[in-house]
């Protein structure tokens, strides 16, 4: 395609993405000549580096400076194989309580530096360790269009676990109970409890049986998914966010069925 085109079509594009999809003029095999065309377009006020080999497209028109490129685009092109994640995937969803200037993505690549740009925060992270290198990236994750186009995110299922198991990313306890009470779809039990169960966290398994007891009816949560998860919760007690301090005496309650401190609020 012709490389205005190729700027109507990706917003948001890596270095690697105008080289395979751009015109003739951009596949020269010459990278210096190839630089040369991106930084025309640079100085033309065509284009908008955001990190290097990372840039957005400023629309012909716009009057708006500086313009505002949409993060979830450059969330999803961290990286080649980025997955939006955690406070992210909740806000995609439209479930966030409040308003994240965090984006995360999930990745296998090694030391991505954080980026900040437009004030906003960029951070890939790993994986859960626990799952396979096939599983850690595909299961359970939605391709998605947006702005016309592709990226991927967490569904639905995997959003809802991943929140509850590192709740440090998603604003804490009560920003994920408040987030997560907005939920009122239908869910894919048996994917979510074979997620669970793969992440091998007795703790995570207590938790997400617990939230799901807790909106068991608004859910329709089948009485053997919490059976599943009874079975995998924690042998101890442990509370519900690390460092919550119940022994110190603050305001926490027991939950025997799945071994947890709650916060009373």
């Amino acid at each position: 395609m012709s490389t205005a085109r190729f700027f109507a079509t990706y917003p948001v594009f890596t270095t690697k993405e105008f080289l395979e999809h751009s015109g003739p003029e951009a596949k020269t095999g010459n990278p210096a000549t190839q630089k040369s065309l991106l930084a025309y377009h640079r100085r033309a006020g065509h284009l908008l580096p955001v990190r290097r080999g990372l840039y957005a497209v400023i629309p012909v028109q716009t009057t708006t400076s500086p313009y505002p490129v949409d993060a979830y685009l450059i969330a999803a092109r961290l990286t080649e194989d980025a997955v939006l994640a955690y406070t992210t995937a909740l806000s995609y969803h439209g479930l966030a309580h409040s308003i994240h200037y965090t984006f995360f993505c999930l990745t296998r690549s090694a030391f991505v530096h954080p980026l900040r740009f437009q004030g906003t925060a960029f951070r890939a992270v790993p994986p859960p360790r626990a799952l396979s290198e096939t599983d850690a990236l595909t299961l359970g994750v939605e391709h998605s269009d947006w702005q016309g186009l592709s990226l991927r995110v967490t569904g639905l299922e995997r959003m809802l676990v991943d929140a509850l198991d590192r709740l440090t990313l998603c604003g804490g306890w009560e920003e994920v109970r408040n987030s997560l009470s907005g939920l009122d779809a239908y869910l894919d039990f048996d994917l979510l409890t074979r997620y669970v169960l793969l992440l091998e966290n007795a703790t995570t398994a207590a938790k997400v049986g617990y939230f799901l007891t807790h909106h068991r009816e608004r859910l329709r949560v089948p009485e053997a998914t919490l059976a599943a998860l009874r079975a995998h919760r924690t042998g101890a007690v442990r509370d519900v966010e690390r460092h919550q301090g119940h022994r110190t005496g603050e305001r926490t309650a027991y939950v025997p069925e799945w071994n947890l401190m709650i916060p009373k609020a």
